[in-house]
């Protein structure tokens, strides 16, 4: 009789302390899958280092780079804002729209006499970026992903300063919008990231961007050919729809 009870007991309780057992390694599983993100809104500031690569139009006349040969990188400030969503369990896709600036920068100044030379160029887009992703975690998420942005010209500015002999200064503001420039162009860019989100819906991140311009800035009867290159750092502000 005391088998049979104990025979009982063990095919009753047993059982159920092996299930309270797989619940919990589940739940404790659980705690370090990834969360799918939300769909979220953005608006994103960016500002990125510069420069170009130039080079001769060899089909159109050849012509040298002259005092262009020496042109620095700068600075330039581009904004953008879009849509951020899930694609998959460890994907995000991001889609939008961007006004963005390129440019570069020659500045020279005289050894024997006060005289100096300086300009700074921009080259101005309306780009429509689009980006796949990988993103791993919850509330703070990290991304990386390579991107493609198709870009409409939108125009050409150039700042220059210059004084003389004499130390009078001068400067000159130019704007073109143009057959001298390609009415399109196609950007590819690669970026690294975090992001943190609040129980409110709203959040922020910040990202290391590089990108770069693979068809050429200038029309094919232009002197040279000009594709912009830069790295920058990017922020954003995100809020869940």
């Amino acid at each position: 009789m005391k088998a049979i009870i104990l025979w009982m007991f063990l095919t009753t309780i047993m059982p159920l302390s092996f299930a309270q057992v797989e619940w919990h390694q589940k739940k404790e599983k659980s705690r370090w899958e990834n969360e799918k993100i939300p769909t979220q809104c953005y608006v994103e500031f960016q500002r990125t280092h510069s420069y170009r690569i130039l080079q001769s139009n060899t089909e159109f006349l050849n012509t040298p780079l002259g005092q262009r040969a020496d042109e620095t990188p700068m600075y330039v400030w581009s904004y953008g804002a879009g849509i951020l969503t899930n694609l998959g369990r460890f994907g995000r896709l991001e889609t939008g729209i961007q006004w963005i600036q390129n440019g570069e920068g020659f500045h020279f100044s005289s050894p024997i006499n006060d005289s100096s030379f300086h300009y700074e160029s921009r080259y101005r887009y309306i780009g429509l970026p689009f980006a796949v992703m990988f993103t791993y975690g919850k509330k703070a998420s990290f991304f990386i992903g390579p991107g493609l942005t198709p870009m409409l010209f939108s125009g050409f500015s150039q700042k220059t300063n210059w004084t003389n002999a004499y130390g009078s200064q001068n400067e000159e503001r130019i704007n073109i919008k143009n057959n001298s420039y390609a009415s399109a162009a196609i950007q590819v860019f690669g970026q690294i990231g975090f992001q943190i989100r609040g129980d409110s819906g709203w959040g922020s991140y910040v990202k290391g961007v590089y990108r770069r311009q693979i068809s050429n800035t200038y029309s094919k009867y232009n002197d040279f050919i000009h594709r912009a290159i830069g790295w920058g750092i990017y922020a954003g502000i995100t809020k869940q729809l």
